[in-house]
């Protein structure tokens, strides 16, 4: 936590003329401070765990609005009392109002602190309790900065300018000292304690529930789609591609993305893969026009899962909304954002998809062609890829580089079509549909992804095994394998030369293309030998 938000000070913090500034607006920020300690208090009153976390975290009536302490104190000594009991009684409240000044005939709870008990009951407490908790700290470390500063003015004159400075220093070290203390603390969990659970799955060993997951590729081959494919999927409640029979139930899912146009893109693709749009929602940037920021925007986020039972996140790209100042190539940086993100999806059971652009770094494994900090593999359990087949660019490979909750998955495998229906139209007004191919593959990302400079390597090995004479293919085989040339390459490197195929009484034979089909009576009989050999 900052020694104070410089955002909410005047530039002139180091000038003479202090008072000036800190009076301003001062009616309508303490408004906000009282609103902020109304609302906790509303909880302490509602939930008694609530009390016991405060409690835990140190915070003492001190940090509370002189006009709200003596409340706090009552609520805290009442609870001692109470014997933990989850909800306090009318005899509880009554003694809380009396020792708050207020008085004892009271006929409901509520009238014992009326602007603080306004609001409807809340369900899910302690989500909202963490939520004001970290404002209320930043309020509390801004209202007594500004009581710092107003007694460096003050003593400025009679004390002299440095000597004022150092109670202003101390005054800073003590405020956010204090602070601290009640902001931190430890998850802490006894395992014997902790219940096991199975883990659920949004799509079965592909994107688990609770978790977040990446989706890597370079762009344009269809990482987008594959997630409006999937959402459109979840708000009908249709199976996914590998899973005809597994029930797939109905939910909400939420985009938030800025590179695809609502209107022009997503809407007309959405229809297209058979969507349910009153289940699917977009997040395109702040009312107030700014970018999203992870980092500032987690509790807006927050806040909008809970009003729908959403199912799915998809966040595209994921790097444009770690926040401006967050270091896209540092460890450390990337965890603190994705860490809360992670905490969403497990405290709201949905499946997160962070969709994330490749490197050029060729040389490089499918995990270590992920952009940016190789801090995003690391903070996930499940990487997907979508990768060009070599053979067929239209074909496009769905295919995992990081599985590490499941045994290795196989892949599978789409296409990205103009229907006979929209084959009807001008180009230019096709929408495009994701198809699924039938079956898996058995391609692995990182096969995939050195397919290029593996079939190289190989077209080069197999022209100079043929050069000159032709050779049994049985033979081309087991040696492919000798150089460590897998069947799959060898046969596209064949392809790739022009290699004919040749029938002979004793089987098959590959020959280089030549001015003439006619194999050399020579090479026959040499290969003849060899297979003898063999």
């Amino acid at each position: 936590m900052p020694l104070l938000p410089m955002q909410d000070f005047p530039e002139s913090c180091m000038g003479s003329f202090f008072l000036e500034a800190i009076t301003m607006n001062q009616y309508n920020t303490s408004k906000v401070y009282l609103e902020i300690e109304q609302k906790i208090i509303n909880l302490m009153l509602r939930h008694s765990d609530i009390i016991e976390e405060m409690l835990d975290s140190r915070i003492t009536p001190d940090f509370f609005d002189p006009r709200h302490r003596p409340l706090v104190q009552s609520i805290y000594h009442v609870h001692g009392v109470s014997s933990g009991k989850r909800v306090l009684t009318d005899d509880h409240y009554r003694s809380i109002l009396i020792a708050s000044g207020g008085k004892g005939d009271i006929t409901i709870p509520m009238q014992v602190h009326h602007e603080c008990m306004f609001g409807v009951h809340i369900s899910n407490a302690k989500d909202d309790f963490d939520l004001l908790k970290k404002q209320f700290m930043e309020s509390f470390v801004h209202r007594s900065g500004v009581a710092a500063l107003a007694t460096f003015n003050k003593n400025a004159v009679k004390l002299g300018q440095l000597a004022a400075m150092n109670i202003y220093s101390e005054s800073l070290i003590k405020i956010t000292s204090m602070a601290q203390d009640a902001a931190s603390g430890f998850d802490l969990a006894c395992m014997a304690d902790v219940e096991e659970r199975q883990i659920d799955w949004l799509w079965d060993m592909k994107f688990p529930l609770g978790m977040l997951s990446l989706l890597g590729g370079d762009g344009g081959h269809g990482k987008s789609f594959l997630t409006l494919d999937l959402a459109a999927r979840i708000s009908q409640g249709i199976p996914f591609p590998d899973s005809p029979h597994s029930p797939n139930p109905k939910g909400h899912v939420l985009f938030i993305s800025s590179e695809d146009l609502r209107h022009e893109i997503l809407a007309p693709r959405l229809r297209k893969q058979g969507a349910d749009p009153t289940r699917i929602h977009h997040i395109r940037a702040r009312k107030d026009g700014n970018s999203i920021s992870l980092q500032r925007d987690i509790f807006l986020l927050r806040k909008e899962l809970e009003v729908r039972e959403y199912r799915l996140l998809v966040i595209d790209p994921l790097n444009a909304y770690i926040g401006a100042d967050t270091k896209a190539n540092m460890d450390n940086a990337i965890r603190s954002v994705l860490t809360p993100i992670q905490a969403l999806a497990e405290d709201f059971k949905l499946a997160v998809i962070g969709i994330v652009h490749f490197n050029k770094d060729k040389n490089q494994s499918a995990a270590g062609r992920i952009l940016g900090s190789v801090g995003y593999v690391n903070a996930v359990r499940m990487v997907w890829n979508v990768i060009p087949d070599k053979d067929d660019v239209k074909r496009k490979l769905f295919v995992g580089s990081k599985q590490n909750i499941v045994d290795e998955q196989e892949g599978l495998a789409f296409r990205i079509i103009a229907d006979a229906e929209e084959q009807k139209k001008p180009k230019k007004f096709q929408i495009p549909k994701l198809v699924w191919e039938d079956g898996t593959v058995s391609i692995t990302a990182d096969e995939a992804m050195s397919a290029d400079t593996s079939l190289g390597a190989a077209v080069e090995w197999l022209q100079e095994e043929l050069q000159g004479s032709m050779k049994a293919s049985s033979r081309i085989y087991k040696s492919a394998v000798d150089e460590g040339v897998s069947k799959r390459t060898l046969e596209r490197a064949k392809k790739e030369l022009g290699v004919k195929s040749i029938k002979m009484n004793d089987g098959w034979y590959w020959s280089l293309p030549a001015k003439t089909n006619e194999p050399k009576e020579e090479a026959i009989q040499d290969e003849k030998k060899y297979e003898v050999a063999l």
